[in-house]
């Protein structure tokens, strides 16, 4: 008999467990609380074109990603993304560059990104800590905080230097791109063919296990059952689910996701303006805004992030243009031809200092057996790190004896 799997999500990591389970032969129905598959992929068309609200990135050393990309047939629709921002750095910098560039060379096998419990023991500080020790301030204020905070939408001061020296380790291969037509292609080719069941009624309040299977209770009064279980939602969410105790229990509860507002504008473009730019908050502050001249417009964009974004709804998102204006004050003035905002409560892991440690500490105590986790907070903040903690949720139970028969 076809072994059945539950998959507890319809974002990156729980569609591609799916995939990797129903290429295998088991039958799989995936449970998803939203309308949409994705969870923090979202593609939506603006003004002709489509806006990434969510994840925006396919980087050249996602290897598992596009590996993923290619088998659904996508290879052909990423490019890469435009022009880069350049920065002038001088012969003093040149000093704190190489210290960093050692730093990663001593720590090369504990920064692989496809084995996060190896860089425990570098999980001593944030960004801003390392920065301070290894760093010039104005290097920190011109590359780093514009940069990181721009794609973690969370502040230096709550990062995990781990994450600057794993970037570090990819930064010669790091190359950014996109898909055209909007990055939920991927999660939306990988639901094509899967048992994908949407809506509240779907949602699952608990999973029971005993002997020999595992049963999901839903919002909707059913109940569904199967051989195994994988669990990919928010891990508060699964420690709820699956009424986890302990440290185990806590490490989950503990992982905070960042809060972010983002707002597009589209502005005449007049000449002289700049091809790209990326501005951040002068230390800190909460917002990081770019601009990209496109034709005749320049399509500006900002995040509001940290305690900044505390509070903030839908209805607050028009004041984003004077905070975006402050810090691209080139387009003060100009006629806004176009708007669009998206409210995210929880937009990236935010893998703040001590991440990485508390992952080691309980990896051995969470959930094995019948049901395996699956999230990005598992590998890294990313979509590879989402698509590698899926594939290995569904590899465990393959190479288990649990799926047999």
């Amino acid at each position: 008999m076809t072994p059945r799997v539950l998959v507890v999500g319809a974002g990156i990591s729980g569609l591609v467990a799916a995939r990797t389970l129903v290429d295998a032969g088991c039958e799989v129905v995936v449970l998803e609380t939203a309308e949409r598959v994705g969870g923090r992929i979202l593609s939506l068309p603006w003004g002709g074109r489509t806006l990434d609200a969510g994840a925006s990135h396919i980087w050249s050393f996602y290897r598992h990603t596009r590996r993923w990309m290619e088998l659904l047939g996508l290879s052909p629709e990423l490019i890469p993304v435009g022009a880069e921002q350049r920065f002038a750095l001088g012969l003093g910098d040149l000093p704190a560059v190489a210290r960093a560039a050692i730093d990663v060379g001593i720590h090369w096998t504990r920064l692989d990104l496809a084995r996060p419990l190896r860089a425990a023991p570098l999980d001593r500080g944030s960004i801003a800590d390392y920065a301070a020790r290894r760093v010039p301030r104005h290097l920190v204020e011109a590359v780093l905080r514009p940069a990181f905070e721009w794609n973690a939408f969370v502040e230096l001061e709550e990062m995990s230097q781990v994450l600057l020296l794993q970037a570090g380790r990819l930064f010669v291969r790091a190359r950014p791109y996109t898909v055209r037509g909007g990055l939920e292609r991927l999660p939306q080719a990988l639901a094509q063919s899967l048992d994908v069941r949407l809506g509240r009624t779907h949602q699952v309040l608990g999973l029971r296990t005993d002997r020999d299977r595992v049963e999901a209770r839903l919002s909707g009064g059913g109940r569904v059952e199967a051989a195994a279980a994988v669990v990919a939602t928010l891990p508060a969410q699964a420690a709820g689910i699956l009424q986890i105790q302990g440290p185990p229990g806590d490490f989950l509860r503990g992982v905070r996701h960042s809060r972010v507002l983002r707002g597009w504008w589209r502005f005449p473009a007049t000449v002289g303006d700049p091809e790209w730019r990326l501005a951040a908050s002068p230390r800190g502050g909460g917002a990081v805004a770019s601009s990209r001249v496109v034709g005749d417009e320049v399509l500006a964009s900002s995040v509001l992030y940290g305690p900044a974004a505390r509070g903030v709804t839908e209805k607050l998102a028009p004041t984003r243009l004077a905070q975006t204006l402050e810090l691209l004050p080139e387009l003060a003035g100009r006629t806004v031809l176009d708007s669009r905002s998206v409210l995210w409560p929880a937009a990236v892991t935010t893998f703040v200092a001590g991440h990485f440690r508390g992952l080691a500490e309980v990896f051995p105590a969470l959930p094995r057996g019948r049901i395996r986790l699956a999230g990005d907070y598992l590998v890294s903040p990313t979509v590879e790190g989402a698509v590698l903690s899926g594939e290995r949720a569904a590899g465990a139970l393959l190479r288990s004896s649990i799926l047999d028969g």
